[in-house]
């Protein structure tokens, strides 16, 4: 798991840090939490690291998901038509909603959290490119188009080259996020591999039966999941425990991945160059997508 630090004052700054962090910590108790407190604390999580900003063009329908009603929010033309038509530069749009979202009105918003996103999309279309690859051209041609040979290597020593490739040095908080979040997907993907050729199968295996965005949904889930697990986690051991800790964020993970489940299959992406100049803003769409998941909670 992530890195145990403090936040930066940007983030704490924001109006709803304090209601974040007193849920969480009220939350802390040893107990399973209710579907409808993590759905909260996601929720006011994504407030808090964008500054109330949502991205997506068109949300359909504002209703907040759950493991039992799993609203999706639709994706916007762009989305489609980078996906499915044009494949190139198309794709999320530079321009933020300008209606009211969360409370807080275009010309009031808080100013936009520079602290996640960033390296997570970065990561994201690295592993989404890489992925593409070796279901096209397998594993160690998949290596060589990054420059890396892995002949004699062992499984390990693949992922931790693949790590460096996608996430890079870890020096901040998000970085941090998104190399831990690229570590627990690689390992589950490969879980039980013992050579490269068995490492291939597993990788081929995975995206050819989820596809590549929705490896990504699943990466983007962990990525949110370990900027909770760094902001919190060290208050939480020091005050609650690290029993109660770890119980807490047992539940948050097993609800985002359960509301998750079922993101792409109302529109799963084909034929997506992953490896192409239209691959990026398909990642940023899919991780706002992702986001907006949790992003309507009205307590």
């Amino acid at each position: 798991m992530g890195t145990s630090r403090n936040y930066k004052a940007s983030v704490k700054n924001q109006p709803q840090w304090g209601e974040l962090s007193s849920t969480v910590t009220r939350s802390c108790d040893g107990d399973d939490i209710s579907n409808e407190e993590a759905e909260k604390i996601l929720s006011l999580y994504f407030q808090v690291t964008t500054g109330g900003n949502v991205d997506v063009d068109d949300v359909n329908n504002h209703q907040p998901p759950s493991p039992a009603n799993p609203v999706v929010p639709t994706l916007s033309a762009p989305y489609v038509s980078a996906g499915h038509q044009t494949g190139g530069s198309g794709g999320r749009s530079d321009t933020t909603s300008s209606g009211s979202t969360g409370g807080h009105s275009s010309s009031n918003r808080p100013r936009k959290s520079r602290s996640v996103g960033k390296a997570g999309r970065k990561t994201a279309t690295r592993l989404g490119s890489f992925f593409s690859s070796v279901a096209s051209s397998g594993l160690s041609q998949a290596f060589t188009e990054i420059g890396i040979d892995i002949s004699g290597k062992t499984v390990r020593e693949a992922v931790n080259y693949l790590l460096d490739y996608c996430s890079g040095a870890a020096t901040n908080l998000d970085e941090t996020a998104a190399k831990a979040a690229s570590n627990q997907l690689l390992d589950e993907l490969v879980e039980g591999a013992t050579t490269l050729d068995e490492m291939e199968t597993k990788l081929k295996e995975s995206v050819n039966s989820n596809g590549v965005d929705d490896l990504l949904v699943k990466y983007f889930g962990l990525y949110t999941f370990e900027h909770l697990y760094q902001m919190f986690e060290g208050k939480l051991v020091k005050e609650k425990g690290k029993t109660n800790t770890n119980s807490l964020f047992k539940s948050i993970k097993e609800f985002i991945f359960e509301c998750l489940k079922g993101i792409n299959k109302d529109k799963p992406l084909k034929n997506v160059d992953w490896k192409g100049e239209g691959a990026k803003p398909i990642v940023d769409e899919i991780y706002t997508k992702t986001i907006n998941y949790f992003h309507f909670y009205e307590g």
